[in-house]
């Protein structure tokens, strides 16, 4: 008796063990849970200052130059409004001073002699009088410059907030995620699927992007490394010509009908083939093989057959021949 109570207790021990060791398992997942709620957001904020830091210094530095182009043009316009009137006024000012002489003379005259004076001197200032001559035209208001500006704050200022207040999404998550990515011989079948059920939208196309190794959390990786590896409707793909054993990272966004922007991109995922990209086999002498066994090209025209190196294909694979 006392022999079944010390098993069931180390039974029990064990499976507490076992409860443990799962529960610590959950922890660690909560935690990298945890991590990426906190990454991401850390990283999307620092996405959202940097965007609106260049579009308020892309904006402010347009409406500067704007408001230096209409500055430079009221100040042109003003220089060709004044250029004529300062050589009318020149005109003014010049006859004004000549007039002044003439006046004054007269008034020597006359405090001189008056009408004693001789005859000569009087005829002699009388003629300049016809040195005056007429007035000189002057423009009247209608005729000159009034400047003005026009702008149409009050439609303006509505669109510029309505334009701004469309900037930006932040999404919970990439509305498509990759699912599944089966091992295929050096290749990987990719399968991805909607998950963003909040909003129904009709997807127009898919667009999975690969990398060379395990770029998750490294971005000076991440803008250089990816590239297409498929665009379209289908919603998987096989990427071939993959070396076996090495890590890839997918991801995967999609395109609305109606839009031209892509979509945030899906979780990073990582994955790798352990099986060999199909070869031919090198036995058949009637063949020269190339290309990493790729390649078959025949060299006789004797009839034989052409085996692959081992047996790589079954049921649910694919192979083409070009």
């Amino acid at each position: 008796m006392e022999s079944m109570s010390k098993k069931n207790i180390i039974e029990t021990v064990d499976t507490a063990k076992d409860y443990a060791c799962k529960l610590e398992d959950l922890l660690s997942s909560v935690k990298g849970a945890n991590d990426q709620i906190q990454t991401s957001t850390q990283k999307t904020i620092s996405e959202i200052d940097s965007t609106f830091d260049l579009l308020v210094s892309t904006l402010l530095e347009s409406l500067n130059k704007r408001r230096a182009l209409l500055r430079t043009e009221a100040l042109r316009l003003r220089d060709d409004g004044l250029a004529p009137l300062k050589a009318c006024r020149d005109i003014i000012d010049e006859k004004l001073r000549a007039t002044k002489l003439y006046i004054e003379e007269g008034r020597n005259i006359l405090r001189v002699g008056g009408l004693t004076t001789s005859l000569e001197k009087t005829l002699c200032f009388t003629e300049q009088a016809s040195l005056l001559g007429s007035l000189p035209a002057v423009p009247n208001l209608e005729e000159v410059a009034d400047l003005s500006f026009q702008c149409p704050v009050e439609s303006i200022v509505p669109e510029l907030q309505q334009c701004v207040a469309n900037i930006g999404q932040v999404s919970r998550m990439g509305p498509v995620q990759i699912t599944e990515v089966h091992e295929k011989p050096g290749a990987l079948l990719v399968q991805w699927e909607e998950v963003d059920y909040e909003r129904v939208v009709d997807v127009h196309s898919f667009r999975l992007q690969l990398a060379y190794g395990d770029v998750r959390g490294q971005d000076h990786l991440q803008l250089s490394n990816y590239h297409d590896a498929y665009v379209g409707p289908e919603g998987q793909h096989l990427v071939r010509d993959l070396r076996p054993g090495v890590p890839y990272t997918f991801r995967v966004c999609c395109r609305v009908e109606g839009s031209s922007d892509w979509s945030a991109w899906s979780l990073p995922r990582v994955a790798l083939t352990h099986q060999q990209p199909f070869c031919w086999g090198e036995s058949n002498s009637n063949y020269l093989i190339t290309n990493e066994k790729k390649l078959a090209s025949k060299t006789s025209p004797e009839q034989s057959v052409l085996l692959s190196s081992t047996a790589q294909f079954g049921p649910g694979h694919s192979i083409e021949f070009t």
